[in-house]
């Protein structure tokens, strides 16, 4: 817990030379602190010795559930997917059924290297044997189907997910708002906005930011300075995000007096500019 893993390896020499065996915990977690903490060339060394019986323990324990978990989500961490899900095969020719955490990392982990296919395949799958997908899942393969342009896929999850009955939080609406935004589906955008807080579900400063921006690019300028108003008006601060959005407007529209007078604004406000702001 320390993450003083050369004391642990000590340790661990040290249980042999007593004559104590180390058993499946004792390995996992080890692995488990070695994916943490990013040796997962380590841990995946470790893991291997401790199913084949080759190391320097010469002990053999059939890695548990928790085992697999920790391996496959450090794994698609740093982007070894093939590795993941051989692992994912293994565990479950070896009788151990994967929870919704094996599938969420190894979705997550498809999300990031895949077209889109793969997740959602996968996350068919989980649903088929049985796993009840939590709001994390959901949100991150809604999330992967909106940047691939699959809105309609992504809508379709969002209601299954309410009749499942898990209650999409705000999170989970600026996913799909994020998806209306960058198809130009601005309407819908605003209609998912204000159906938010009506059903309990409070637009936060990235609600704001999502939307404001696609205003912006829909070149509907007032929209977003109504918006922003809103904003203010109902205690949602903005941050740098929100000002850099409206200034990149203001710049590239050659209004840069209101540029200049909101760049002031967000000075005087404590908002600290970034080199986005200075570049736009």
């Amino acid at each position: 817990m320390e993450g003083k893993i050369k004391k642990v390896i000590e340790l661990l020499r040290k249980m042999g030379s007593f004559g104590c065996t180390p058993n499946v915990i004792t390995f996992g977690t080890l692995i488990t602190e070695l994916c943490r903490t990013g040796n997962i060339t380590d841990a995946l060394q470790l893991f291997e010795e401790m199913v084949n019986g080759n190391g320097e323990f010469g002990v053999i324990c059939k890695p548990n559930l928790v085992c697999y978990n920790s391996i496959i989500d450090g794994l698609c961490k740093y982007g070894l997917i093939d590795k993941a899900k051989e692992l994912f095969s293994e565990m479950k020719t070896r009788g151990i059924n994967p929870k919704v955490v094996t599938y969420r990392s190894l979705i997550y982990g498809l999300c990031n290297t895949s077209n889109g296919e793969e997740p959602k395949t996968l996350f068919m799958e989980m649903l088929d044997e049985g796993v009840q997908p939590n709001e994390v899942t959901f949100s991150v393969v809604m999330d992967d189907l909106c940047k691939n342009g699959k809105m309609d896929e992504a809508n379709g999850l969002l209601q299954l997910m309410i009749n499942r009955g898990i209650h999409p939080n705000t999170i989970t609406c600026n996913t799909i708002l994020n998806g209306y935004c960058l198809e130009g589906r601005i309407d819908d955008a605003r209609k998912l906005f204000d159906s938010m807080a009506s059903k309990g579900r409070k637009p936060d400063v990235f609600s704001y930011n999502i939307l404001m921006d696609g205003f912006c690019l829909a070149n509907k300028i007032d929209d977003a300075k109504e918006l922003f108003a809103s904003m203010l008006n109902k205690g949602c601060l903005p941050n740098v995000v929100t000002y850099n959005t409206l200034i990149n407007w203001y710049s590239k529209n050659r209004k840069v007096d209101e540029a200049m007078s909101l760049y002031r604004e967000m000075t005087s406000k404590a908002v600290r500019p970034t080199v986005v702001t200075y570049s736009t």
